[in-house]
């Protein structure tokens, strides 16, 4: 962070309120040690710290912090569970990893740093995305009714875009929210994407599917309208209509809804995603075609599906059998599944600046435990 707290306000704003050192620490979750270096203007609160101090105090991150130009700011965009809205503490958290993700572009291994393609015209109609969808399977090697593999699409936003997929735990345990994040710097024309691997298994494909959406069309469309692009670009793409053709047709001649049940959970095992996109492309299908309704997002579905989502395994435990994983695995898994230069990128830069257990935690907004395990493996 670059910008230094306003110590004196805030530690008079503080007072003020009636706030001791003690409560302030207790209410922000922090140490009463890391509130006196804050109010002391001797280190700088982490972003959601920083905000979570804002709120109780009543300043905006503007007043502690003073007015940033945004011109060349990361431009963030973010997918939660349980179609929640990212507050501006996820997206500060957000613009603040990428602002640190900036220091380690000199240490890419891309021989050049352009802006990613962008689709000229983006639209959620349903032939322009069987077209667009289609040539993307053709140009990445894949059959019209074949699931797309995660390493396809990691290498994808790889090799094509020079997108860096950042695999995190932002575990579904802890109660966090973000399945991905899409980071997008301006000033390095770098994308970085910050992928949970406590995503479940059968979303995956979905969602980074939703992130490539996003890098071809990042600045083109406003934030709405880039999530329902994306969102209308992913289901097409890993539930193609020539599959969502047959899938309709079955479910055509089927009446009960354990049965509809059964049938969009053998196409989302045919082709690895949840019976939620299945039931979702095979209605947007039958209005495109102006076909009657099959009512797949029947009544009692989604409870119905509910259930079943509790046991299904995340990317994590489907990667690592269950266990967690140690540093090692974390990074073969990087680079063999994610097709992501971002641990050996970091390798180097802490080699060539110091080991930075801190650094290491503000970029991928994990535990200190973490950040120094990691930290003495790379540097």
């Amino acid at each position: 962070m670059d910008r230094k707290l306003n110590y004196e306000l805030v530690r008079t704003t503080a007072q003020e309120a009636g706030y001791s050192f003690t409560k302030l620490a207790l209410d922000v979750g922090v140490s009463k040690e890391s509130v006196s270096k804050w109010l002391n203007g001797e280190a700088n609160p982490r972003p959601g710290k920083a905000i979570k101090l804002g709120r109780l105090l009543k300043l905006s991150y503007e007043q502690m912090f003073g007015a940033r130009d945004r011109t060349n700011e990361p431009q963030v965009a973010f997918r939660l569970t349980r179609n929640q809205e990212p507050s501006e503490e996820h997206h500060e958290r957000a613009r603040e990893m990428g602002r640190m993700y900036e220091e380690l572009v000199p240490y890419l291994p891309f021989n050049r740093f352009e802006a990613p393609p962008r689709l000229k015209s983006p639209s959620v109609d349903y032939d322009y995305l069987d077209l667009l969808c289609t040539s993307l399977r053709r140009e990445m090697g894949l059959e019209a009714d074949v699931p797309v593999s995660l390493p396809t699409l990691f290498k994808h936003l790889s090799d094509k875009l020079q997108a860096v997929t950042v695999p995190v735990f932002w575990g579904h345990r802890s109660g966090r929210a973000e399945l991905a994040a899409h980071i997008y710097s301006p000033k390095t024309k770098t994308t970085w994407i910050p992928f949970n691997l406590d995503t479940k298994l059968w979303d995956a494909r979905f969602w980074v599917a939703h992130e490539l959406a996003h890098v071809y069309t990042f600045d083109v469309l406003s934030e709405t309208a880039s999530e329902e692009f994306s969102d209308a670009f992913a289901g097409t793409f890993v539930f193609p209509v020539s599959v969502t053709k047959k899938a309709y047709e079955e479910l055509a001649g089927v009446r009960l809804k354990s049965h509809k049940l059964d049938v969009l959970l053998s196409f989302g095992k045919q082709m690895h995603v949840s019976p939620i996109c299945v039931a979702k492309q095979v209605d947007r299908f039958a209005v495109a075609r102006k076909l009657p309704a099959v009512h797949a997002e029947y009544e009692g579905f989604y409870p119905a599906v509910a259930k079943i989502l509790k046991r299904e395994k995340t990317l994590a435990e489907e990667f690592f059998l269950g266990e967690e994983p140690s540093v090692s695995q974390l990074l073969e898994a990087a680079t063999n599944i994610f097709k992501s230069p971002f641990f050996e990128t970091l390798s180097k830069y802490l080699k060539a600046n110091g080991g930075n257990p801190a650094f290491i935690q503000g970029l991928l907004d994990c535990s200190m435990a973490d950040a120094k395990a990691l930290n003495n493996e790379l540097a």
